[in-house]
């Protein structure tokens, strides 16, 4: 296979370690595991260097790391010979290992390290396709795999599968054909030896049992023998696994839930010398935490699986900073005029012109968005623990952006009111039978986020038509909190992959007063009407998207990017910003002027 380039910030999301890849010749891979990063090409040996130190004290604090590392950086220039990054390469593997040939319809297995297409071979190919025989036909690797919610994934089973049996002692050769449509029950497996032969038809599904329980199709109806369940297969570190006893989901290797990255993220904040817009409080409370980590680890081998602390303090000092003037080179920003128009719904506008994010990948699952510990996590990066390796993939990442502010009095007011209160309670109930399911803890999901989190979907699709960037180039970051000690209700929008310089202005510029005004007023409108409406605003009450934890938002009017959004396009709700049919009056921006009224937004 030969090498393809990629860049570094891609290997943290959305191609970090585990994930599945087609590279530019169809060839499908997966990223090897952080043991096989920074190896010399000439000796094996791990590589050390300070020039892939990435320094965020906050981040690795929070993470339990010793250190954060930038990917590697391939350089094969004569200059480049003496340095670190000389030749230095991220490995992947083959995945899936099985191959099926388009002509005669015959499946196999190939190692996944081999480094050339492989050609069928098989003697029915010359028998009927003569013809052709002077052009080789190549095997490719099929769609199919099975995942589970701890993070490992393997080939689909097809052997067992269609002999529906956890243990099959037919070992004949099988086949994949494809009957018409793109269907799963259209495609279906044949074992030449005994004849069996099924379709794939619900091999991605899932249905709740009697006690509510998800349970999957892959997993409960392969055979009558006892659910097939995994076992902790990690292909991408060369572990075949020694049991997990998850459930199995089968899944197209290019499907959304094969890869969730778990990846933290922080804004730069000044030092407490240059600005005291850091929290002492929190400050203490990461740097007890990583002592007493240190010292945990000191009398035992293993790692504790910790939870990471809440959002709303892990923010907080963000939030403080980002609503005052900074001057930092790494966090520049300065008032903006609020428009008249704005007054009554925002109480502060900061023109954030220079910012700097470092991302960290802390692991990931599959099938669901779940919560992930960091001892779970760090275990799917590495084959094995090294003390003395004790870091984490990262990035950094400049841009610009525009951080807004609700008006307080206003915002209190409303969601206080009862119709508020019960379409949140709505999305909460959603969310939490999803949890209850999945075996993870609650959130409280308050009027404030959702609202909040639904108006930075609507300014980012607006925003994409206006000034020049990207949907997938724009990020939000919710400052959302009704606790006393850390009350916040914030927004930042910026550039998620910005030039080299940090900026192109084009995001700052739209933070001036008439800019901004023409903005909100042309997403308010376009929030109010979906093209899918009525059906989008009904579906309100039952609920649609992900685990069906948004109410009046869908893919005509408030989705994003994955990558653009923190929560996986969940959570949103067009009837707090704007109104419903049945209770107009609800919305945040409810008496927000309609843009048919304002003909300076033109």
């Amino acid at each position: 296979m030969q090498e393809e380039p990629i860049r570094r910030s891609q290997l943290i999301t959305p191609f970090g370690v585990g994930a599945m890849r087609v590279t530019v010749d169809g060839v499908s891979v997966i990223i090897a595991g952080l043991d096989k990063w920074y190896l010399n090409p000439n000796n094996g040996q791990p590589i050390q260097d300070s020039e892939f130190v990435v320094d965020d004290w906050r981040l690795k604090g929070r993470l339990h790391v010793d250190s954060l590392r930038l990917p590697p950086d391939y350089r094969d220039s004569f200059e480049a010979k003496n340095t670190p990054c000389y030749r230095l390469t991220v490995p992947v593997l083959r995945f899936p290992t099985w191959y099926f040939c388009p002509i005669c319809k015959r499946l196999t297995k190939q190692p996944s390290h081999i480094a050339t297409k492989k050609k069928c071979t098989h003697p029915s190919y010359k028998q009927t396709n003569d013809r052709r025989q002077s052009k080789p036909c190549y095997m490719s690797q099929v769609p199919f795999v099975a995942i589970c919610p701890k993070g490992h994934i393997t080939d689909f089973p097809f052997n067992e599968w269609v002999h529906k049996s956890l243990h099959p002692t037919c070992q004949g050769s099988l086949k994949l054909f494809a009957f018409g449509g793109g269907s799963l029950k259209n495609q279906i497996i044949k074992c030449d030896a005994c004849g069996a032969s099924r379709s794939l038809s619900g091999i991605t599904g899932a249905h709740h049992d009697q006690d509510d329980n998800e349970v999957t199709t892959l997993s409960t109806t392969l055979s009558k023998e006892g659910p097939f369940l995994c076992y902790g297969s990690r292909p991408w570190l060369k572990d075949a696994g020694s049991g997990c006893g998850q459930q199995l989901r089968g899944a197209l290797r290019g499907a959304g839930n094969v890869y969730f990255p778990k990846v933290e993220s922080s804004i730069y904040i000044p030092s407490l010398e240059k600005s005291e817009a850091t929290s002492p409080r929190v400050e203490k409370i990461e740097v007890s935490h990583t002592q007493n980590f240190n010292e945990a680890e000191k009398q035992s081998s293993d790692e504790p699986d910790i939870q990471l602390s809440g959002q709303d303090d892990w923010r907080y000092p963000e939030y403080k900073a980002l609503r005052e003037i900074q001057k930092d080179e790494r966090l520049r920003s300065t008032n903006s005029k609020i428009h008249m128009g704005l007054l009554h719904y925002l109480s502060r506008v900061q023109q954030v012109t220079t910012l700097v994010e470092t991302r960290a990948l802390r692991g990931f699952t599959r099938v669901f968005d779940a919560p992930l510990g960091l001892r779970e996590g760090k275990n799917l990066l590495r084959r094995h623990y090294d003390r003395n390796e004790n870091w984490l993939p990262a990035c950094i990442v400049k841009g610009e952006g525009i951080y807004l502010e609700l008006d307080p009095r206003r915002l209190e007011r409303w969601e206080q009111q009862d119709e508020v209160v019960r379409r949140a309670d709505l999305i909460n109930t959603k969310f939490s039978a999803a949890a209850r399911r999945r075996g993870f803890e609650h959130r409280n999901l308050t009027p404030r986020f959702i609202l909040i989190h639904t108006l930075s979907h609507i300014l980012i699709n607006q925003l994409v038509f206006t000034c020049g960037y990207s949907s997938a180039s724009l990020r939000e970051r919710i400052y959302a909190s009704t606790k006393d000690d850390t009350l916040m209700a914030g927004l930042l929008i910026y550039t998620a992959a910005g030039d080299s310089d940090g900026t192109l202005g084009g995001l700052v510029r739209m933070a001036a007063d008439k800019h901004l005004y023409d903005v909100f007023v042309k997403a308010i409108d376009g929030a109010r009407w979906c093209s899918t409406d009525p059906v989008c605003m009904d579906s309100g009450e039952h609920g649609q998207g992900p685990d069906s934890c948004n109410l009046a938002a869908c893919h005509g009017c408030a989705l994003l990017p994955e990558t653009s959004c923190e929560e996986f396009n969940r959570f949103l709700d067009r009837g707090l910003l704007i109104g419903t049919f049945e209770h107009p009056d609800i919305g945040y921006f409810s008496a927000f002027p309609e843009l048919s009224s304002n003909s300076d937004s033109y």
